[in-house]
């Protein structure tokens, strides 16, 4: 998924990206459904950490962002700016 290589965010293995987050690195594990509008979870392997993310494939835009737990607001702040780095709009519904 190249949704996550950006700046702050690494893919560093399959289903495995890596955020740096105040110096932090928080290592995810991606679950995604196929489909035209992509249900996405990202769960922290080493922090109590969780994402959702629902990506609208025909649109190329996220339809919404959602971070629970350890740093949530700042990871979410990283994925929109990762996103708008590759341009794909954000809308929190």
């Amino acid at each position: 998924m190249n949704l996550f290589n950006c700046n702050n965010a690494k893919i560093i293995k399959d289903n495995t990206i890596m955020l740096m987050v105040e110096n932090i690195r928080i290592i995810y594990e991606i679950n995604f459904s196929l489909g035209m509008v992509q249900d996405i979870t990202l769960k922290s392997t080493n922090y109590t950490s969780f994402c959702k993310i629902t990506f609208d494939t025909r649109k190329g835009r996220i339809i919404r962002l959602e971070c629970k737990n350890f740093n949530a607001e700042k990871v979410k702040i990283i994925l929109e700016q990762c996103f708008k780095e590759q341009g794909i709009q954000v809308m929190n519904i």
